[in-house]
């Protein structure tokens, strides 16, 4: 056998752990209440919600403190489906499917 030569060249989703939440949501399905808990690394927070649609159907931004947080949407308003959850903590971001049924 004669040598062999490996070359690598970067990695591919090195980066992915470094700008994503952990977050737990709960319950889902979500009747009015949702419960959300992340570990915050940066005191701007953003939560979206939107439709499947691509509709924005929630907005808040909050100052939360670092460390282990929690914060409750309240989601009653909204009709039963499915939605995109979206949570920004400074560079930090996730987005998970909610169901919401009344």
């Amino acid at each position: 056998i004669k040598d062999i030569v490996l070359v690598t060249q970067g990695s591919v989703g090195l980066n992915e752990q470094e700008n994503s939440v952990d977050l737990i949501s709960f319950p889902n399905p979500v009747q009015d209440n949702l419960s959300l808990s992340f570990n915050a690394m940066d005191s701007n927070t953003e939560i979206l919600v939107t439709g499947l649609d691509g509709k924005l159907v929630y907005k808040e931004n909050f100052n939360s403190q670092l460390g282990q947080t929690t914060f409750n949407l309240y989601l009653g308003d909204l009709s039963n489906g499915i939605y995109q959850l979206s949570l920004t903590n400074g560079k930090q971001s996730v987005t998970r499917k909610i169901s919401v049924l009344h």
